[in-house]
């Protein structure tokens, strides 16, 4: 009896470990599209469409807040190591930079946030999420399809 409980609650620490990468992935992900949005606004010589791009980056910055309150809340609630959490961000927070084109800043942004969509589904499919950060997956994938399509029009 002991070894399912404790087999169960191996389970349970990996789900919350697994979570917690995933959430790390795409925050690194939001940080580089954030400052593909920012370069891309500085590079604009519209003024709307710089607007457009600045606004984009600012809601980056609330994913990114809102995905690293789930890691503390994760990590605090698992026996997941802080540490590791910290190796993983380091390791993927190299970030690549545009070059001064417009039409390449927003190809670039788009690909990125490609990258961004594919991760949320595939953790929503995937991964048992609680019903809040469900709701948060969600929030910002919508947000993140309707800029793709934005950056299209």
């Amino acid at each position: 009896m002991s070894t399912t409980l404790h087999l169960q609650a191996t389970c349970l620490e990996n789900q919350y470990a697994l979570r917690t990468i995933r959430m790390i992935e795409l925050v690194d992900y939001l940080k580089k599209a954030r400052l593909s949005y920012v370069k891309a606004s500085q590079n604009s010589k519209d003024k709307k469409q710089s607007a457009t791009f600045f606004a984009f980056a600012k809601e980056r910055i609330l994913f990114i807040i809102q995905l690293q309150n789930q890691i503390k809340k994760y990590t605090k609630a698992s026996r997941f190591n802080a540490n590791t959490v910290a190796r993983t961000s380091e390791k993927s927070s190299r970030l690549d930079f545009l070059s001064n084109s417009e039409v390449s800043a927003v190809h670039s942004c788009i690909e990125q946030e490609q990258s961004i969509v594919s991760i949320y589904r595939q953790t929503l499919r995937e991964l048992p999420l609680s019903s809040e950060l469900e709701m948060i997956f969600c929030k910002q994938l919508v947000a993140v399809e309707s800029a793709i399509e934005q950056l299209k029009d």
